[in-house]
């Protein structure tokens, strides 16, 4: 049986400052290793995640072609679903699982194995709801 570590953070929106403070507390609070654990390896949930997305995106172009209205945010997966397939397929192909085990890890606490980057950036993602810009960026990098 294959055992798999799911990193699942969930955050509020943070003002920069906000953010800026509390990436800097979690990451002091890190110890830190050498690699990171082929477990906690998040291309399998990508994966998964893009076979759902995939089946919601079938759907919808049936819903489509039998005259059914949809959701703008169906509208949405229909006219971007190229964009996230082939954001899926760079991803994948560029994080392979040695790239991965050869970024920094964390050795303690809840995110004990992951990658300290694949971990700040989830952070980061989490609690600004995805508005990342690069000014954003520079400031807490």
């Amino acid at each position: 049986m294959k055992v798999t570590k799911i990193l699942n953070i969930k955050g509020a929106l943070l003002e920069k400052n906000q953010l800026e403070n509390y990436l800097e507390k979690i990451a002091s609070d890190h110890i830190l290793q050498e690699n990171s654990q082929k477990e906690t390896y998040p291309i399998p949930r990508l994966q998964d995640n893009f076979k759902f997305i995939t089946s919601t995106y079938e759907i919808l172009n049936k819903h489509l072609k039998m005259g059914i209205n949809i959701h703008p945010a169906g509208e949405w997966l229909l006219d971007n679903y190229y964009i996230i397939e082939e954001t899926v397929k760079t991803i994948t192909k560029e994080l392979t699982l040695k790239n991965y085990k050869n970024f920094i890890g964390i050795a303690n606490g809840a995110y004990a194995g992951f990658a300290r980057i694949y971990v700040l950036a989830t952070e980061i993602v989490a609690y600004t709801e995805a508005n990342i810009d690069s000014h954003t960026l520079r400031r807490i990098a």
